[in-house]
């Protein structure tokens, strides 16, 4: 961090784009003539890795194919709305009528990540309260129907439990060590135990996801030298740039194909998986300001 005489500015990266006040303070923010705000970022990123380390293929297909909104699915399962996980293509005349921004994606979307990581009914119960408060929906659940939705989620992905966290506690069980895909340590050197399980379980995916982040900052930078002065700030799961309006199409390629560049999880990985796993990235622009951003296609 630079040394400054006084405190200044903020933490970029901590203004949500959902709730009011948030929203309200991007608009604040508008870049220098004849530039734009391009954020990209990686789609789905941690359920996809998830599905690779469950050797869940189906789900990985489905993923992949770009025609199923695997969050609408999932919560026309999770919600008693179907009887399974539906990953067919052909549009689901209940799951598919479950609208982007709806309190049922919402519940859908956080069952998912729930499920992929263990959480209990409390928990699950608890992480859904606070986000649907922080993101400004109108949705609740009791703690027996979060644990409802789990045991719907788990009964439907029989291979997060039998697969991905079996594996995940053998690692933990023999070395006390977890690899990503980029070779990235962490070890456990506590008492081994279910909240040791649990920070296992989420270690590979969400370390994944950031250091695929990180690394594409640094190959871009070899393409781009003034790429220093362009890098507005970093997400968990995305980059946010300014780009000059008549080059931010080019300059945008540079970086999404170096984003979208496979994963290897066959040499590295605690957990190998002979996948090349591709992320696919989505690109939104704000012409007025940084919360006006447009979805568009590179």
């Amino acid at each position: 961090m630079p040394i400054r005489p006084r405190k200044s500015g903020h933490a970029f990266q901590t203004l949500t784009k959902h709730g009011t006040i948030g929203a309200d303070i991007r608009t604040m923010y508008i870049c220098d003539r004849e530039f734009v705000f391009v954020q990209i970022d990686l789609s789905q990123a941690e359920p996809r890795i998830v599905s690779v380390l469950s050797e869940d293929w189906p789900l990985l297909e489905a993923f992949n194919s770009g025609k199923v909104d695997i969050h609408n699915r999932t919560a026309a399962l999770v919600l008693d709305m179907t009887p399974g996980l539906d990953l067919n293509e052909q549009f689901n005349t209940i799951a598919d009528k479950i609208g982007k921004d709806s309190g049922e994606r919402f519940l859908g979307k956080r069952s998912r990540n729930g499920g992929n990581y263990d959480m209990g009914a409390g928990e699950l119960r608890r992480n859904i309260a606070t986000d649907a408060k922080r993101f400004n929906i109108d949705v609740q659940v009791s703690e027996w129907r979060a644990g409802k939705m789990l045991e719907n989620f788990h009964a439907a992905s029989p291979n997060i439990r039998g697969v991905f966290h079996r594996d995940i506690q053998e690692c933990i069980n023999n070395t006390r060590t977890l690899i990503n895909p980029f070779g990235r340590i962490r070890q456990f050197f506590e008492r081994i135990g279910k909240d040791t399980y649990g920070e296992g379980y989420a270690t590979i995916p969400q370390a994944t996801v950031a250091d695929k982040i990180k690394s594409t900052r640094i190959s871009v930078g070899y393409e781009m030298k003034d790429i220093g002065t362009m890098l507005m700030g970093e997400a968990h799961d995305s980059l946010l740039f300014r780009f000059p309006e008549n080059e931010w199409r080019d300059r945008t390629r540079v970086v999404k194909k170096h984003l979208e560049e496979p994963i290897d999880f066959s040499i590295n990985c605690s957990l190998r998986r002979n996948v090349m796993l591709t992320i696919p990235a989505d690109v939104e622009v704000g012409y007025e300001n940084y919360r006006d951003l447009v979805k568009e296609k590179i």
